[in-house]
This record gives structure tokens, C-alpha cells and sequence, in this order.
């Protein structure tokens, strides 16, 4: 009696584990964005200092295919290489769905210049939307 009231306990936990890991895989768990726009500009930041272009792109409200986040994450590259950001974390304004954050960035030791980010919520999740062409050609 007592080992089959251990395996019946046992084949329950295992059910409730599986199930656990099913959720998980089957996409329940949050989407890439971030929980807070702090979040979100902080790690967009920091994949920048570390050339993660494949995270920038990720970062990036949703809505892109694999290869369209593929090709932003090449663009993002060829855009901002060589860009670090300087004095501190981002700082946001506004307190609406899209905020502004400004990050001071330099190529190499050269004078720090103001990129603007836009940060979005989109679903309780927060992503940072790239930078456009125009806002990055005089870094």
C-alpha cells in the first residue's frame, strides 16, 4: 500500500512538472521585451556597449520575422559599430506608452553625443524601438 500511494504521488509531481514545461515551451512564459522601460533601455544600453546586435534586434517591438530581425540586427551593425555608450544609464522622460530615453554615446574617445530611443509598450512589455537612419548618420 505505502509504495503505491509513493508512486501515485510521484506520477503526480511528474504530471505537474511536465505540464510546468509544456507552458514554458509553448510560449507562456513573456515575450523578449523587458518588464519595465527602465528595463528595456538599460539592456538595449549594455547590448550596445557589448555589440550584441543580435539582442538590439530583439529588443525591438514585436512584429518582425526571424529574417527581418536577422537584417536589423546587420543594419543596426553597420550603423552604430564603434558606438559605446558614455555617463551613465539611459534617462527617460515621459510617462506615457512610448517614452523618450536619451543615452549619451561616443565612437571611441570622441565627444559624447545625445541618441534618442524611443521606448514602447506593447502587450505590458517594454522594447526599444531602433534608431532611425537619419537619427544616427553624424555619429
Amino acid at each position: 500500500m505505502r509504495v503505491r500511494r509513493r508512486l501515485r504521488g510521484l506520477a503526480g509531481l511528474a504530471r505537474v512538472l511536465s505540464l510546468g514545461a509544456l507552458l514554458l515551451a509553448s510560449g507562456c512564459a513573456q515575450g523578449p521585451g523587458r518588464a519595465s522601460p527602465e528595463g528595456a533601455a538599460r539592456d538595449w544600453a549594455q547590448a550596445l556597449d557589448r555589440g550584441r546586435w543580435d539582442t538590439l534586434a530583439a529588443l525591438a517591438p514585436p512584429g518582425l520575422s526571424p529574417a527581418q530581425q536577422a537584417e536589423l540586427a546587420l543594419d543596426l551593425q553597420a550603423r552604430l559599430e564603434g558606438l559605446r555608450s558614455k555617463g551613465g544609464p539611459p534617462v527617460l522622460s515621459g510617462v506615457a506608452k512610448e517614452r523618450g530615453a536619451a543615452l549619451q554615446v561616443a565612437r571611441g574617445e570622441g565627444a559624447p553625443v545625445t541618441l534618442t530611443l524611443r521606448v514602447v509598450e506593447v502587450d505590458s512589455r517594454w522594447y526599444v524601438a531602433p534608431p532611425r537612419d537619419n537619427e544616427t548618420q553624424a555619429m
